[in-house]
């Protein structure tokens, strides 16, 4: 996890990303349009580390994003974002120890008007539901009588993978491209890339990269010109255009092989076929392209190119 939460924290720490995504919790438990939503311009970097008394000492703590929300120069309140690629069963435990080490911390300004704390999660996992663990009381498993006399801690965790498209809809910023991305690859194994414009393209198919497990999507980030509009159509066809060409120059080679081994003449071109072949299969296998448009590259039926994909497999 540390590497996504490393990837996932350098796209967020932009403000206008940052804002969309409280904008985006915001909506989903009170409605969209009822509530007033934060603006990148009122949002300022605050500590994302406290301490507390351990049985060996001071500790520290860090979170992953902390920003004040502001207003005419007033804190409204702190917001924390996590990111999760897996579940964490301790999840309320430890926001309930990053809240209050917060609190705690505001008690040390005297005269100073407390403020409220605010956390979300980010579960970027696509295989399986957040459903336990979510509140304090769940993970203590807390009996009944003794629930009135104890604080619980609500944790609030966005499931992006499952949110729905009229509630991705309701992002504005290439966070919108990641629960796109995520969304698709849980639900149909698949990706259409949108057509919306990136404006932060480095960190986000740095993200992706990491989620895919694919480097070529942060290898063609470098590829685009400062300034000059992108989007996820324009980065997945060169993604695939790599992928053609790496095929075929790995086809040429292993033809050239062939045919000095055999003294056949044939043996590039079939080389390259086989090359341009294995690449299809790989761009499926990593859900880059959809097996409908392989077969149509390769000039073959769904059913044919799904054969010679699983005796490769085999193979």
């Amino acid at each position: 996890m540390a590497r996504k939460a490393i990837k996932a924290r350098r796209l967020i720490d932009n403000n206008d990303v940052f804002a969309d995504i409280v904008n985006l919790a915001l909506a989903l438990t009170l409605g969209a349009g009822n509530f007033t939503r934060v603006r990148p311009e009122d949002l300022e970097d605050a500590k994302i580390w406290s301490d507390y008394e351990g049985p060996d000492g001071i500790r520290e703590q860090y979170r992953d994003l902390a920003k004040f929300w502001k207003t005419a120069g007033v804190i409204i309140c702190l917001l924390g974002i996590e990111n999760q690629a897996g579940i964490d069963r301790n999840i309320a435990p430890r926001i309930f120890g990053y809240e209050g080490g917060d609190y705690r911390w505001q008690l040390t300004g005297k005269g100073r008007k407390l403020y409220p704390v605010i956390t979300i999660v980010l579960y970027f996992g696509t295989k399986r539901r957040w459903r336990k663990n979510k509140t304090l009381f769940e993970r203590l498993d807390v009996p009944a009588m003794l629930r009135p006399l104890m604080n619980d801690c609500r944790v609030n965790v966005i499931e992006m993978a499952w949110l729905t498209e009229e509630e991705a809809a309701l992002c504005v910023s290439d966070i919108r491209v990641v629960i796109d991305y995520l969304r698709q690859v849980r639900i149909d194994k698949d990706y259409v890339p949108s057509a919306d414009v990136l404006k932060h393209v480095h960190e986000t198919m740095d993200l992706l990269s990491e989620l895919s497990g694919d480097r070529r999507f942060v290898e063609v980030a470098s590829e685009f010109k400062k300034g000059e509009p992108v989007t996820m159509v324009d980065v997945l066809g060169r993604v695939e255009a790599r992928g053609e060409k790496r095929g075929i120059a790995m086809g040429r080679e292993r033809g050239i092989a062939i045919g000095e081994k055999r003294g056949e003449k044939r043996g590039e071109k079939r080389g390259e076929k086989r090359g341009e072949m294995n690449m299809l299969f790989s761009l499926v296998g990593d859900g880059v392209i959809s097996i409908g448009t392989a077969a149509a590259k390769a000039g073959m039926t769904e059913e044919a190119f799904m054969e010679q994909m699983l005796q490769s497999h085999k193979a």
